[in-house]
């Protein structure tokens, strides 16, 4: 009798080590979840919760089961936006007194890991331990949050529709049930493995929109009067550059005139030829017309000249003759 008592108080500890060894959640406590992945099966598609039971033969064999313990109490995670607006340097130069076109955003999001997911997490390998779950989270937390400043930020802007609503979440410092339910529809895809809980936002300073304004718009003036300034400045200078070209090129012409016709040094100064030669066409048959009517006007002033000079000279010793004669006598 006592032989049989001892076998069954064996068998009944062995059975005991037996369910305690494949009893797989066993080791999971309140606000966890565990994945189980063992050699021979993989990953289980089942999550580990407390207060529910699993046993895995395949925790029997030593080595072959890892339980990855996942935290399911939910991540807080803080994003900071800073930065200034477009031009917000130059256009507080324009202003006598001083305005702040600078901004400072902090959005507190908080999600929760979701059970089944962490299952599918584990088996594509994103995820191993709570700090490969931590920066999860957090990256998913920059989706969220960057959706928020994106619509807060321009929403400071009167031409948003959506500005007073906005606008309103800085006094209540947290984002209501239906935004929240709004931003996690439009960041589905990003959120498939987590809950939305809640958006905070615990810190904004945003521009002064009035004064960036009504700056943007004088400055907008500005522009176009400059640019409108300087077409008019480019067109005066383009005029000028080709009125330059046509004189090089009339200069150029002149000098091959010079090597051609050297006769033309004895007509006067170069400004007096250029003076008659710019009133004829800039083209070299226009230049040889011009030049051979200018030297044969010079040639025909030439020869009445000398013609002039030949009668003074034959009649100075007549003239000297007739003066001397009653002097002989």
């Amino acid at each position: 009798m006592k032989r049989v008592l001892g076998s069954f108080f064996i068998i009944l500890i062995a059975a005991a080590a037996v369910f305690l060894i494949g009893w797989v959640q066993f080791g999971i406590r309140p606000g966890e979840c565990g994945v189980m992945v063992s050699k021979t099966s993989g990953v289980l598609e089942r999550p580990l919760l407390p207060g529910s039971f699993v046993w895995r033969w395949e925790k029997l064999l030593p080595t072959n089961v890892t339980i990855h313990k996942f935290s399911m109490e939910p991540h807080r995670s803080v994003q900071t936006y800073t930065g200034t607006l477009p031009g917000a340097d130059l256009y507080a130069k324009m202003l006598d007194a001083p305005a702040d076109f600078s901004y400072e955003l902090e959005v507190a999001v908080q999600l929760s890991p979701r059970a089944e997911s962490l299952v599918t997490l584990v088996k594509k390998n994103e995820i191993a331990s709570q700090e490969d779950l931590d920066a999860y989270l957090d990256n998913k937390a920059k989706v969220v949050a960057g959706l928020v400043a994106d619509r807060m930020l321009p929403s400071v802007q009167p031409s948003s529709d959506s500005a007073s609503r906005w606008t309103g979440y800085l006094s209540a410092k947290a984002l209501d049930k239906a935004t929240l339910d709004s931003l996690a529809e439009k960041s589905a895809e990003d959120l498939t493995a987590v809950t939305l809980n809640a958006v905070e936002i615990p810190k904004a300073r945003l521009p002064d929109m009035t004064s960036y304004e009504g700056i943007q718009d004088l400055y907008g003036n500005y522009r176009e009067e400059l640019n409108r300034s300087l077409q008019e400045r480019a067109a005066r200078y383009a005029d000028e550059m080709h009125e330059s070209e046509k004189s090089v090129r009339l200069l150029e012409q002149y000098a091959e005139l010079l090597k051609k016709y050297p006769q033309l040094k004895d007509l006067g100064t170069i400004q007096e030829v250029s003076k008659t030669l710019k009133g004829l066409p800039a083209s070299p048959d226009g230049l040889e017309a011009g030049v051979g009517s200018l030297l044969g006007e010079a040639a025909a002033a030439g020869t009445t000249g000398d013609a002039g000079g030949t009668a003074a000279g034959a009649a100075g010793p007549e003239t000297a003759g007739s003066e001397t004669a009653p002097a002989a006598n």
